[in-house]
């Protein structure tokens, strides 16, 4: 093997500790090199702390992550979608409406944060047919609407993604990883 990560069983007590130190030990042939290798570790993989954290139901936390993020890495959607979501399960759609427009900005083929929008798109709907039907009981259309937009969403908040990196393209044959692969036809 050339590399090997030791992830412990337990965390540490003060993993989520913004004072603590951890990170990475570099050692080449059991030999000790550097004690924090940072630099092995992008920080925007932060982003898995923030989903971790949302999943412990400690969205204030991850809020803040991901709201960091934003600020670090504007280009990247995933920290939008995300605070997106944690705005969606607190019922706060203009927000998170927002948020998912700012993703689809930065990665308009970024299909998660579209399908998460078009989740709170159907939630202003069926809002406003509940709305409308209060005014004009009624109103068959609207009982229909309402039932038909209830179908579209989901029966729980949308839940944070991490988009994968996508797959090299072949290139005259052969992936830009290295040969070996057949022609694209």
């Amino acid at each position: 093997f050339y590399a090997l990560l030791f992830v412990p069983k337990r965390p540490p007590f003060d993993l989520f500790d913004a004072e603590s130190k951890h990170g990475m030990r570099l050692h080449v042939r059991r030999v000790f090199v550097v004690d924090n290798c940072s630099d092995l570790v992008p920080r925007y993989l932060r982003f898995v702390r923030g989903v971790i954290l949302t999943e412990m139901k400690q969205t204030e936390q991850a809020r803040e992550v991901f709201q960091k993020l934003k600020e670090e890495f504007p280009e990247l959607p995933e920290p939008y979608n995300n605070l997106a979501v944690i705005y969606a399960q607190q019922g706060r759609y203009e927000l998170a409406r927002s948020y998912l427009e700012q993703a689809v900005q930065a990665f308009p083929e970024y299909a998660v944060a579209l399908e998460n929008l078009g989740d709170v798109y159907a939630k202003f709907a069926e809002t406003s047919y509940r709305q409308a039907a209060r005014y004009d009981p009624g109103n068959n259309a609207l009982q229909t609407k309402i039932t038909t937009v209830a179908t579209l969403l989901p029966d729980r908040a949308p839940t944070p993604v991490f988009r994968a990196p996508p797959a090299p393209k072949p290139v005259g044959g052969v992936t830009k990883k290295g040969a070996g692969a057949a022609p694209a036809r």
